[in-house]
């Protein structure tokens, strides 16, 4: 196999975040693809509703908000090299 790996131009982030009942965040449209997993609790996002062991995907922005037992998820983000992250108050990051 002839040729090279070009360099790195997306790194894949894992983001924990802890959102109270009722606690919300919008995750901005930063051409970030994301998955956010449901590990307890529930959210909504955008239209739909996930409980637990179920995740949302998307690219662009979406606003997440947690239900009436709050929520604990996972954030996936595949994102462009030395781009910042977005932190949810209150979570763990």
């Amino acid at each position: 196999m002839s040729g090279s790996l070009s360099e790195p131009t997306h790194e894949l982030r894992l983001i924990e975040d802890i959102l109270v009942a009722g606690g919300q965040c919008t995750l901005p449209d930063t051409g970030t693809n994301r998955v956010v997993y449901v590990v307890h609790g529930g959210i909504s996002a955008g239209e739909e509703q996930f409980a637990d062991d179920r995740s949302w995907h998307g690219k662009g922005a979406v606003r997440i908000v947690a239900g009436e037992r709050g929520a604990t998820v996972w954030r996936y983000e595949l994102a462009p090299l030395g781009s910042q992250p977005t932190l949810v108050p209150g979570g763990s990051g």
